[in-house]
Protein backbone atom coordinates (compact mmCIF):
# COMPACT_ATOMS: atom_id res chain seq x y z
CA UNK A 1 0.00 0.00 0.00
CA UNK A 2 1.60 3.16 -1.13
CA UNK A 3 -0.33 6.58 -0.87
CA UNK A 4 0.86 8.47 -4.00
CA UNK A 5 -1.30 11.53 -3.60
CA UNK A 6 0.12 14.64 -2.91
CA UNK A 7 -1.66 17.82 -1.21
CA UNK A 8 -3.92 19.99 -3.46
CA UNK A 9 -4.30 17.82 -6.54
CA UNK A 10 -7.60 16.55 -8.09
CA UNK A 11 -8.89 13.98 -10.48
CA UNK A 12 -7.57 15.77 -13.12
CA UNK A 13 -4.41 15.42 -12.33
CA UNK A 14 -4.99 11.97 -11.29
CA UNK A 15 -5.94 10.85 -14.51
CA UNK A 16 -2.87 12.04 -15.60
CA UNK A 17 -0.62 9.88 -13.34
CA UNK A 18 -3.04 6.58 -14.34
CA UNK A 19 -2.68 7.26 -17.99
CA UNK A 20 1.06 7.50 -17.93
CA UNK A 21 1.72 5.17 -15.21
CA UNK A 22 3.09 7.53 -13.41
CA UNK A 23 3.68 5.18 -10.23
CA UNK A 24 6.07 3.95 -7.60
CA UNK A 25 8.95 1.28 -8.47
CA UNK A 26 7.20 -0.94 -6.52
CA UNK A 27 4.11 -0.55 -8.79
CA UNK A 28 5.57 -1.54 -11.76
CA UNK A 29 5.63 -2.76 -14.38
CA UNK A 30 1.11 -3.96 -13.93
CA UNK A 31 0.37 -1.04 -11.85
CA UNK A 32 -1.57 -1.45 -8.39
CA UNK A 33 -4.03 -3.64 -7.31
CA UNK A 34 -6.20 -0.71 -6.16
CA UNK A 35 -6.82 2.73 -7.09
CA UNK A 36 -8.59 4.88 -4.01
CA UNK A 37 -9.50 8.15 -5.92
CA UNK A 38 -10.29 10.61 -2.55
CA UNK A 39 -10.14 13.77 -4.37
CA UNK A 40 -13.94 14.41 -4.03
CA UNK A 41 -13.33 17.96 -1.91
CA UNK A 42 -10.55 19.24 -4.22
CA UNK A 43 -12.58 18.06 -7.33
CA UNK A 44 -15.07 21.09 -5.89
CA UNK A 45 -12.26 24.08 -5.54
CA UNK A 46 -12.73 27.33 -6.86
CA UNK A 47 -10.23 26.11 -9.46
CA UNK A 48 -12.61 23.48 -10.97
CA UNK A 49 -15.38 26.27 -11.02
CA UNK A 50 -13.09 28.94 -12.92
CA UNK A 51 -12.02 26.34 -15.36
CA UNK A 52 -15.52 24.99 -16.13
CA UNK A 53 -16.28 28.65 -16.62
CA UNK A 54 -13.57 29.35 -19.19
CA UNK A 55 -14.90 25.93 -20.74
CA UNK A 56 -18.31 26.84 -20.93
CA UNK A 57 -19.13 24.49 -18.82
CA UNK A 58 -21.18 24.39 -15.26
CA UNK A 59 -19.33 23.09 -12.43
CA UNK A 60 -21.62 19.68 -12.74
CA UNK A 61 -20.68 19.14 -16.39
CA UNK A 62 -16.97 20.00 -15.55
CA UNK A 63 -16.39 17.56 -12.82
CA UNK A 64 -18.68 14.84 -14.32
CA UNK A 65 -16.18 14.99 -17.21
CA UNK A 66 -12.98 14.68 -15.16
CA UNK A 67 -14.56 11.66 -13.09
CA UNK A 68 -15.55 10.30 -16.13
CA UNK A 69 -12.03 10.61 -18.07
CA UNK A 70 -10.21 9.20 -14.84
CA UNK A 71 -12.87 6.07 -14.41
CA UNK A 72 -12.22 5.37 -18.24
CA UNK A 73 -8.19 5.95 -17.81
CA UNK A 74 -8.17 3.57 -14.83
CA UNK A 75 -10.42 0.61 -16.42
CA UNK A 76 -8.77 0.58 -19.80
CA UNK A 77 -5.19 0.22 -18.40
CA UNK A 78 -4.86 -3.01 -18.86
CA UNK A 79 -6.44 -6.62 -19.10
CA UNK A 80 -7.28 -7.16 -15.61
CA UNK A 81 -7.74 -3.17 -14.17
CA UNK A 82 -7.15 -2.53 -10.77
CA UNK A 83 -10.38 -2.35 -8.30
CA UNK A 84 -11.46 1.06 -8.22
CA UNK A 85 -12.96 3.13 -5.01
CA UNK A 86 -14.30 6.27 -5.18
CA UNK A 87 -14.34 8.04 -1.74
CA UNK A 88 -17.12 10.96 -1.66
CA UNK A 89 -15.87 13.29 1.31
CA UNK A 90 -17.05 16.54 0.01
CA UNK A 91 -19.56 18.87 2.65
CA UNK A 92 -17.49 22.26 1.77
CA UNK A 93 -19.59 25.39 1.06
CA UNK A 94 -17.29 26.22 -1.94
CA UNK A 95 -20.88 26.58 -3.97
CA UNK A 96 -24.11 28.10 -3.44
CA UNK A 97 -26.88 26.24 -3.99
CA UNK A 98 -27.80 22.78 -3.21
CA UNK A 99 -27.38 21.25 -6.93
CA UNK A 100 -24.22 22.24 -6.73
CA UNK A 101 -22.88 21.19 -3.33
CA UNK A 102 -24.26 17.72 -4.76
CA UNK A 103 -21.96 17.91 -7.90
CA UNK A 104 -19.53 15.51 -6.86
CA UNK A 105 -22.19 12.92 -5.08
CA UNK A 106 -24.11 12.71 -8.17
CA UNK A 107 -21.29 12.56 -10.71
CA UNK A 108 -19.83 9.75 -8.42
CA UNK A 109 -22.82 7.65 -7.67
CA UNK A 110 -23.72 7.37 -11.46
CA UNK A 111 -20.44 6.72 -13.08
CA UNK A 112 -20.27 4.01 -10.07
CA UNK A 113 -23.53 2.56 -11.21
CA UNK A 114 -22.80 2.84 -14.85
CA UNK A 115 -19.21 1.30 -14.25
CA UNK A 116 -19.31 -0.84 -11.40
CA UNK A 117 -16.93 0.59 -9.06
CA UNK A 118 -17.10 1.15 -5.45
CA UNK A 119 -18.15 4.27 -3.78
CA UNK A 120 -17.85 4.73 -0.31
CA UNK A 121 -19.68 8.00 0.81
CA UNK A 122 -18.80 9.95 3.93
CA UNK A 123 -20.55 12.94 2.69
CA UNK A 124 -23.95 10.94 2.84
CA UNK A 125 -23.63 9.73 6.10
CA UNK A 126 -23.05 13.37 7.79
CA UNK A 127 -24.94 15.64 5.83
CA UNK A 128 -27.71 16.02 7.33
CA UNK A 129 -25.26 17.45 10.16
CA UNK A 130 -23.30 19.61 8.54
CA UNK A 131 -26.33 21.26 6.14
CA UNK A 132 -28.52 21.69 9.64
CA UNK A 133 -26.45 23.93 10.65
CA UNK A 134 -23.79 26.37 9.32
CA UNK A 135 -22.08 26.45 13.12
CA UNK A 136 -21.30 22.60 12.29
CA UNK A 137 -17.34 22.41 12.09
CA UNK A 138 -16.41 18.88 13.17
CA UNK A 139 -17.42 17.12 10.20
CA UNK A 140 -17.51 19.92 7.70
CA UNK A 141 -15.10 23.36 7.38
CA UNK A 142 -16.24 26.08 9.46
CA UNK A 143 -18.41 27.90 7.58
CA UNK A 144 -19.16 30.90 9.36
CA UNK A 145 -15.60 32.82 10.75
CA UNK A 146 -14.91 36.01 12.21
CA UNK A 147 -15.04 38.13 8.85
CA UNK A 148 -18.59 36.50 7.73
CA UNK A 149 -18.85 33.60 5.50
CA UNK A 150 -15.93 31.79 4.84
CA UNK A 151 -15.08 29.46 1.36
CA UNK A 152 -13.85 26.29 2.44
CA UNK A 153 -13.81 23.09 1.00
CA UNK A 154 -11.53 20.71 3.84
CA UNK A 155 -13.37 19.11 6.26
CA UNK A 156 -12.69 19.44 10.23
CA UNK A 157 -11.37 17.02 12.56
CA UNK A 158 -14.45 14.98 12.84
CA UNK A 159 -14.36 14.01 9.60
CA UNK A 160 -10.62 12.95 9.45
CA UNK A 161 -11.08 10.85 12.51
CA UNK A 162 -14.60 8.97 11.19
CA UNK A 163 -13.53 8.94 7.63
CA UNK A 164 -10.86 5.32 8.31
CA UNK A 165 -13.74 4.06 10.34
CA UNK A 166 -16.55 4.55 7.34
CA UNK A 167 -13.81 3.10 4.66
CA UNK A 168 -13.13 0.38 6.80
CA UNK A 169 -16.38 -0.28 7.58
CA UNK A 170 -17.55 -0.50 3.66
CA UNK A 171 -14.56 -2.74 2.69
CA UNK A 172 -15.29 -5.00 5.69
CA UNK A 173 -18.87 -5.29 4.01
CA UNK A 174 -17.90 -5.56 0.61
CA UNK A 175 -15.40 -8.79 1.35
CA UNK A 176 -17.85 -10.13 3.22
CA UNK A 177 -20.43 -9.94 0.97
CA UNK A 178 -18.61 -10.75 -2.33
CA UNK A 179 -15.92 -12.76 -1.30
Amino acid sequence: IENIAVGGINTDVGEKIVNFGLYPESFLPGGPDVIINAFSSNDMHIKTMQDATASNETIEEAVFRMTQKFVRAVLKKCDSPPMLIFVDDYLGNEQRTISELMTSSKAIRSLADYYGFMAISFADSFRHIVYGSVEESWFSPPWVGSDGWERQIHPGFGFHTVAPIIFTFNIMNAVISFC
